[in-house]
C-alpha cells in the first residue's frame, strides 16, 4: 500500500485536479522559500543594528501575537483623540 507521498514521487495521480494542485502547492512553497532566504540576507546586510532590530520584530510579531490584538495596538496609537501620535504631536 502507498502511502501519498510515494504515489506523488511515483507520479500516480488519481486525477487531473489532483496532480494539478501538487504542482501549485509546490511552486508556492519554492517561492516562498527563495523569499524568505532574500529576506534573511536583506535583514542581515543593514548596518544598523537598530533598524534591523526594527524590522524583524515588524516582520516577526504576526507570528506571536493575533491580527486582533494587533489591530487594536494600532488603532489605539493612531486615535485622533487619545493616541500616543497624537499625544506626541500636539506637546
Amino acid at each position: 500500500m502507498n502511502t501519498n507521498v510515494e504515489t506523488v514521487r511515483a507520479g500516480r495521480y488519481s486525477s487531473k485536479k489532483e496532480r494539478t494542485v501538487y504542482r501549485q502547492v509546490w511552486k508556492k512553497n519554492e517561492i516562498d522559500w527563495q523569499l524568505y532566504a532574500l529576506l534573511a540576507v536583506m535583514l542581515h546586510e543593514l548596518t544598523s543594528s537598530r533598524i534591523q532590530k526594527i524590522s524583524q520584530t515588524i516582520l516577526y510579531l504576526p507570528h506571536f501575537i493575533s491580527l486582533v490584538i494587533i489591530s487594536g495596538i494600532i488603532y489605539q496609537v493612531f486615535a485622533t483623540h487619545y493616541g500616543i501620535v497624537n499625544l506626541l504631536h500636539w506637546n
